[in-house]
């Protein structure tokens, strides 16, 4: 059963500030969400503040004042241009250790204002690399930022995933780079990205 982003999971304001109370359906999807946040620790990544076994929570980061990217328009796009090369490599950061995002979209990306930083968020789709989809009875999924498999619960859980998704991301964005340097840098990144889906796909042949 595909089951669509956040199905299950509810979030509330915590108490504590810049804090915010996640909950779960099951144990295993918080457990698996707390293992690839920690897994994935570091610079640009949500962090968890605690876990609360009773309630079947996460109490993660927030910061009232990030923006994700799908609130950003095309006045912001030097802004999206500047900060793409934080989000590879914060994203190459989680295949390093291991873990595929799993639902990399502009909602899942934040840019906090305070520090000039990006942060990725919502690690509930988050998958070892190499995790076969079709053991799985339910995952998540955008059908507009996934692949086939992905959509199908298909094939392996592989890094490919979440770079056809930043790509998917670009190519929305470029259209609306009528200044030359701007689109230049985003083809160059586009490029960058490409090349690792098609070494993504030789390691799992």
């Amino acid at each position: 059963m595909v089951r669509a982003e956040q199905v299950g999971a509810k979030t509330e304001p915590a108490e504590q500030a810049q804090t915010y109370v996640k909950h779960y359906a099951s144990p295993e999807a918080m457990w698996r969400e707390w293992q690839a946040l920690e897994a994935c620790r570091g610079v640009g990544v949500q962090r968890v503040h605690a876990v609360d076994t009773d309630r079947q929570a996460l109490m993660l980061e927030f910061d009232s004042s990030a923006m994700p990217l799908s609130e950003f328009d095309e006045a912001d796009l030097a802004l999206f241009v500047a900060v793409l090369p934080a989000l590879v490599s914060v994203i190459q950061h989680c295949h390093a250790r291991g873990w595929v995002h799993g639902d990399i979209k502009p909602s899942n990306i934040v840019y906090v204002p305070t520090t000039q930083t990006i942060r990725l968020i919502d690690f509930g789709a988050s998958y070892r690399i190499g995790t076969s989809r079709e053991a799985l009875s339910e995952w998540q999924v955008t059908p507009m930022f996934a692949t086939g498999q992905q959509v199908r619960g298909e094939g392996l859980v592989q890094t490919g995933d979440d770079w056809y998704a930043l790509i998917n991301i670009i190519d929305q964005v470029m259209p609306f780079a009528h200044d030359r340097l701007l689109l230049q840098a985003l083809q160059s990144v586009r490029d960058g990205v490409a090349a690792d889906i098609k070494q993504s796909e030789r390691t799992t042949k």
